[in-house]
């Protein structure tokens, strides 16, 4: 997802808005290469018995959209598992493999994998706009394949399942208004210089840095130690997001010495102007209270989208001093129920500046925890 808060327009695909929820939600497992293999040799099954019966069948479709909604500009894109025609237009089917037995009642489908009909709502929105489609009658299923027997199930959209896109829709625009009123305020923060007195050497460096990051995507700096890295790198950012060049400055460095003289230099430069999140590890966050024992996997998610609401948590408003700190996530998670890890992870998106570990671009393991 990219956003341009100043233009009011935002990019991203059909998939990204159908899962998006502000409030955290367990999502299983997570990827699988052999879960993700056994898909797509279904998928293609599902192509050919398509084919089969509607040559002029079409697959993997590319599209593309715009679409407004409440001042915003939607950018929209996506592929089409399958789009068929029909007498009067064309139909598109999604095609998503489960583990949940079939035959199931389509209400039940509808109420597990709501996400999968509010993609193909997408898809026939996004249709519904372009010239070639305009005229034709649209309409949209979702196929579910059991992954172990191979029984299918059809279930036909209806007007109920077709408004979940517009539902999506506003479910986003919250986000993005947030993110534009951080816009503002980061713009309007006032960033004081790392160092009152430049010392020898330090001007060059603020000056080939600002140079070489307009000219290139990867920058590397060298300098030795104590000669002020932090302090050149975090002004350099800092500016350079108040002008609109960076959305968001993650800092990583390989000892919590490190993130801590991170976190002192910024409060220095900004105070509370702009919100900074430490990102910790899972075990760090751990606690056993009554109202959440924390398990150090998924477990710790059941029924966190329940919690959530009865605690009618927003994340803005959980920074304090423009930060969420470890002990105030503990503090929250031991009164709502909600893992302190979920909280520290849904506050994310809100925050301009993340300060972590290495290992969160370096370790494989850890890297999910900046892309979820």
């Amino acid at each position: 997802m990219q956003i341009d808060p100043l233009q009011r327009s935002v990019r991203l695909n059909a998939r990204e808005l159908a899962v998006f929820d502000r409030q955290p939600i367990s999502r299983g497992n997570g990827y699988s290469p052999w879960r993700a293999a056994v898909g797509q040799q279904w998928h293609k099954s599902a192509e050919a018995c398509s084919l089969s019966e509607l040559p002029e069948a079409r697959f993997e479709v590319s599209i593309k959209a715009n679409w407004r909604h409440r001042d915003w500009l939607f950018q929209l894109s996506g592929r089409i598992d399958q789009l068929l025609p029909t007498k009067g237009g064309f139909l598109i089917r999604e095609v998503k493999t489960i583990r949940s037995p079939l035959p199931a009642s389509d209400e039940s489908l509808i109420e597990l994998y709501t996400e999968y009909f509010a993609q193909a709502a997408t898809y026939r929105a996004m249709l519904s706009v372009l010239p070639e489609s305009r005229e034709h009658t649209i309409e949209a299923e979702v196929q579910f394949i059991n992954i172990e027997s191979g029984a299918r199930q059809s279930v036909t959209l209806s007007s109920q399942e077709h408004a979940l896109f517009e539902q999506q829709l506003d479910e986003l625009v919250p986000f993005l208004e947030e993110r534009r009123s951080s816009l503002n305020r980061f713009r309007g923060a006032d960033i004081q210089p790392a160092f009152t007195t430049l010392r020898p050497g330090q001007a060059e460096f603020f000056s080939t840095l600002h140079e070489a990051a307009l000219q290139a995507r990867f920058v590397l700096a060298q300098a030795p130690t104590g000669f002020g890295k932090t302090g050149i790198v975090l002004e350099h950012a800092l500016k350079h997001m108040q002008d609109g060049l960076y959305d968001r400055c993650i800092y990583l460095s390989c000892k919590s010495t490190g993130q801590l003289e991170t976190i002192r230099q910024l409060k220095q430069m900004v105070g509370d102007g702009v919100r900074y999140m430490q990102m910790r590890n899972r075990s760090e966050h751990r606690i056993e209270s009554k109202g959440h024992s924390c398990t150090g996997d998924e477990r710790c998610d059941a029924h966190i989208g329940q919690h959530w609401r009865e605690a009618d948590l927003h994340p803005p408003d959980l920074f304090e001093n423009g930060t969420l700190t470890l002990s105030h996530a503990q503090s929250i998670a031991a009164d709502t129920g909600v893992c302190p890890y979920a909280l520290t992870k849904a506050c994310l998106p809100f925050a301009e500046i993340w300060i972590g570990d290495s290992n969160y671009i370096f370790s494989p393991d850890s890297r999910p925890v900046f892309l979820e």
